[in-house]
């Protein structure tokens, strides 16, 4: 049995054939190392605390619009940053609590050192609690 062999043409377009799929290959591996790179770094960054936050703000009644003096605000932020000044970027390692009231103008203010993630809970009487959820705003560390 003799075999047939291969035209200069049908090597050259097989040659061809396997130098488009490798540039292909290469194409869509550097694609899949370049999306972890990017989603490693975006997690990074995520998990960053941010500093000397300010949480303030005014408690009003929905309806009225008036605002609500001596009003218990109670804040929740937890950190990477431990009590001992150690981090560790997979859970949160710190956490404080701010307990504070409105002033006469509704009004609470409170500066924070470290913190990644806030909960504001607001409570009165003969009003239902109110909850609040807040990342603050990722900058950059310095």
């Amino acid at each position: 049995m003799q075999r047939n062999p291969m035209s200069p043409a049908a090597k050259k377009k097989k040659i061809l054939k396997f130098i488009r799929w490798f540039l292909y290959s290469l194409l869509f591996s550097c694609l899949a190392v370049a999306l972890f790179v990017a989603y490693v770094v975006l997690a990074i960054i995520s998990n960053v605390d941010q500093r000397n936050v300010k949480v303030e703000g005014i408690v009003m009644d929905e309806n009225t619009n008036q605002r609500l003096t001596n009003t218990a605000v109670v804040i929740y932020s937890d950190r990477f940053m431990s009590d001992r000044g150690t981090q560790n970027y997979d859970s949160y390692q710190g956490a404080d609590t701010f307990y504070l009231k409105t002033d006469h103008r509704g009004y609470y203010s409170v500066s924070i050192d470290y913190t990644n993630y806030i909960i504001i809970r607001v409570e009165k009487d003969n009003y239902k609690d109110y909850f609040c959820w807040y990342h603050p705003p990722r900058g950059l560390v310095a």
